[in-house]
């Protein structure tokens, strides 16, 4: 596995994905960045620091039959980043910000629109197949989309200062997700998916700021 970093005007780095780890750990100073790479390309720290220590970290797994890409968003104070499984060998690590978040996120597993019209009942799904459809083993995976006549499934995962669970099954005319309240799929729209997206924008302290500001006599 290789991670890529394109640096605005520069020649795109390549870096092995142990030596990419170990400039992660806690306590690598620049120093030691510069001496495992010989010269740092500008950006290329920020999105480390934020990859180090995030506030707020998103992992997304889309999934065929074939295939299982896994992308990674991490947020923090000031910055953030995302590595971006362009191929099978390949992570790209590029900026990302908690603003838009909910629109990485979503092209991120090509969230599309849906119409919420036609929605069915929901259908039941034990947790085990909701698990498979995004499994690492590639006869799980195939046997769950099959049984959930789905080509395309993927699931969102937030851990820090919000928290988020969510696995999707894409089909032809519909979008159903995992329901909170039990096992089975719930079918749903995407805008309804992209608002459970946006309340990972906003940290626990700016919301608790909003509600006070709201509710102070004028």
């Amino acid at each position: 596995m290789q991670v890529e970093f394109r640096p605005t005007g520069g020649t795109a780095l390549q870096l092995d994905y142990e030596i990419f780890n170990h400039l992660l750990r806690p306590g690598t100073d620049p120093a030691a960045v510069r001496s495992a790479l010989g010269s740092v390309p500008p950006g290329l720290t920020d999105l480390l620091d934020a990859l180090r220590s995030p506030d707020l970290t998103v992992t997304v797994d889309v999934a065929t039959a074939p295939t299982r890409r896994r992308h990674r968003f991490a947020y923090d104070a000031g910055s953030g980043a995302a590595l971006i499984a362009v191929s099978d060998s390949t992570l790209r690590l590029v900026p990302a910000s908690r603003a838009f978040a909910a629109s990485g996120l979503a092209q991120a597993v090509s969230l599309r629109p849906f119409p919420g019209g036609h929605m069915g009942p929901p259908e039941p799904a034990d947790d085990q197949i909701v698990t498979d459809l995004v499994a690492q083993d590639q006869a799980r995976r195939s046997n769950a989309l099959a049984q959930l006549r789905s080509d395309l499934a993927w699931r969102i995962r937030a851990a820090g200062d919000r928290q988020l669970d969510l696995t999707a099954v894409v089909r032809r005319d519909a979008l159903l997700t995992s329901a909170g309240d039990g096992p089975g799929l719930m079918p749903t729209t995407s805008t309804a998916v992209f608002r459970q997206l946006t309340r990972l924008t906003s940290r626990p302290s700016e919301s608790r700021s909003l509600s006070g500001a709201t509710g102070s006599p004028a």
